[in-house]
């Protein structure tokens, strides 16, 4: 199984409702480089990476289509 990023982004509140939405559908996520955002807040270097299983692109995509992100 192989884990494809789904979104870079350093919005924390449009991340917490991404988040939200990808549980409420039952899509499983990792988010990347969580740690290095925490190192250099609000400098953007370091966006987070929402990724997801392949088989759960389709899906993911069609949330954030969505939530117009």
């Amino acid at each position: 199984m192989a884990l494809k990023c789904l979104l870079s982004i350093d919005d924390m509140v449009m991340l917490n409702i991404l988040e939200q939405a990808l549980q409420e559908h039952g899509v499983d996520y990792f988010i990347m480089d969580g740690g290095m955002q925490n190192l250099h807040p609000g400098t953007g270097l370091f966006p987070y990476r929402i990724m997801v299983l392949d088989e759960d692109m389709r899906k993911g995509q069609s949330i954030l289509k969505d939530l117009e992100v």
